[in-house]
């Protein structure tokens, strides 16, 4: 009798698990999907050693058309690629060529160099896109986006991209931004690296992604560069804050590092929903938006496609972002 107990509690336990609640994958079609993915294999290339070293990311076939281009700034010591290698992959196989500057060392380094050292790189790599050893980058089409201190810096570099000899950007998405100057302790010691954000220009598309359970840089500095932007109008800018949501397994945890997507064993992309929805399919939004019209409701206006972030197995949806221009 106890034996045959058991066998049904195994029985039980089985199907129980078999109806585990999981979390959305990558959508197949649409910003953030793979259904728009016109390139199979990523070419990369690095250039210059330590602080000033960058990599560049492309299609690994020739292209007959100048591509946009993406420069995408790391959080602190996130120096060489790979936490993010399969949201450049994404942005290259979809048509962009990433550019990716280290900008920094470990260890003690003055932060203030990091903006004029991703400018240096960023220019550097721009230039070598007219080259006959990479695709062409199209100027006009130009977008920019980092995390943490690179949020900070990306933003940096948008507001004051003449001093730095960079084009025009039509877009920017700064996620979780950070600054190396701490509120108390011994981080109120420390230089800040945020320029001034004021400058921010007219016709700039904008996000600011703040996430729900961000411990480490928690908001402040992310409402400080948008609120700063006042030369963008409220309808081509927006406050996005990411939540969590425990529904399922694994749980979806808005925490400071959203972004992290290596590509691990078998070549399968270490991302979740907060990722595809919350990260991926806005900033793509955003640059079809800027650059073609299209999609914007992706990506501004806080709309149910922007809020959306996918359904669990279940069929639950995933808790909706929180987005507004009042911060």
């Amino acid at each position: 009798m106890r034996t045959l107990l058991f066998i049904l509690l195994l029985l039980l336990a089985s199907h129980a698990l078999g109806q585990e609640v999981t979390p959305p994958g990558q959508p197949d079609s649409g910003p953030g999907g793979s259904g728009d993915y016109v390139y199979d294999a990523v070419k990369v290339t690095s250039y210059g050693e330590g602080a000033d070293r960058y990599w560049v990311f492309e299609p690994d076939v020739e292209v007959a058309t100048p591509l946009p281009i993406v420069l995408y700034v790391h959080g602190l010591n996130a120096i060489t690629p790979a936490m993010n290698r399969g949201w450049i992959n994404h942005l290259v196989r979809r048509g962009a060529i990433v550019i990716y500057p280290a900008y920094q060392t470990v260890g003690l380094v003055d932060p203030r160099t990091f903006t004029d050292k991703a400018a240096q790189a960023a220019v550097e790599a721009i230039a070598r896109l007219n080259g006959t050893d990479h695709a062409r980058g199209d100027t006009q089409r130009f977008a920019l986006a980092g995390h943490s201190l690179g949020g900070t810096i990306s933003a940096n570099l948008a507001a004051a991209h003449a001093a730095y000899k960079l084009p025009k950007p039509k877009a920017l998405m700064s996620i979780e931004p950070g600054d190396t100057r701490a509120d108390q302790g011994l981080g109120a010691l420390l230089p800040s690296l945020a320029e001034d954000h004021t400058t921010l220009p007219r016709g700039l598309l904008m996000l600011v992604i703040a996430g729900e359970e961000d411990g480490i840089v928690g908001m402040g500095m992310a409402k400080r560069i948008f609120n700063a932007a006042t030369q963008i109008p409220d309808e081509d800018k927006d406050f996005v804050v990411i939540r969590s949501d425990r529904h399922g397994r694994p749980a979806l945890v808005a925490d400071h590092f959203i972004p992290a997507s290596r590509i691990v064993e078998g070549g399968r992309v270490d991302a979740d929903a907060l990722d595809y929805y919350g990260l991926w399919k806005p900033f793509d939004a955003l640059m079809d938006a800027a650059f073609h019209g299209r999609n914007r409701e992706y990506a501004l206006g806080n709309t149910p496609e922007q809020r959306y972030m996918g359904t669990w197995s279940d069929g639950k949806p995933v808790i909706e972002m929180v987005v507004t221009d009042e911060p």
